[in-house]
């Protein structure tokens, strides 16, 4: 029985080891919950997802130009680049659709190999703009800027955080 559990292990520890990679130096990872609505005719932005539109057998999408049926709770699965320097891993579920929209939630991955970080105030971003969510946490040392921006921490004062490149400054 000992024989077993040694090359159980053994196969645990080369699973872990494959799946792990190296990210290229400068690049960013993060792994988020994601929810998205997509208007019928419209496609999940930087995938070639579409939904058609809802039909008496289920939700119509076209996948890579194949046409595809799917019902609430099926899988919603996309692997690629989004964007420039921008690779995502989507594993959605469909959470409901109708005949305006279609809800898709889950978790995604994104990658981005190639920071160019520049201040900009959220109203000037396109409304097409590929856009994520999620709680991120950094541990930054004072007189440094925050990975993949332009703010950097200028130290702590009495209260909070003192922020600096924050649209001329900011706390």
């Amino acid at each position: 029985m000992k024989t077993h559990w040694i090359i159980i292990a053994a196969l645990i520890a080369l699973s872990v080891t494959a799946c792990t990679r190296q990210l290229p130096t400068g690049a960013m990872e993060y792994s988020t919950a994601f929810e998205r609505n997509i208007p019928a005719g419209q496609t999940l932005p930087g995938t070639d997802i579409k939904y058609v539109g809802k039909t008496e057998q289920g939700a119509q999408m076209s996948i890579g130009g194949q046409t595809a049926i799917k019902r609430a709770l099926d899988s919603l699965t996309w692997h690629g680049d989004a964007a420039p320097g921008v690779n995502v891993d989507y594993s959605l579920r469909i959470l409901t659709f109708d005949s305006q929209s279609l809800d898709a939630g889950g978790t995604a991955k994104v990658v981005i190999t190639s920071t160019k970080p520049q201040a900009v105030s959220p109203t000037s971003l396109p409304t097409d703009a590929l856009t994520f969510k999620g709680v991120v946490s950094y541990n930054v040392s004072e007189g440094k800027t925050i990975p993949g921006t332009t703010i950097s921490y200028e130290g702590k004062t009495p209260d909070g955080a003192k922020l600096g490149e924050v649209g001329g400054g900011g706390r």
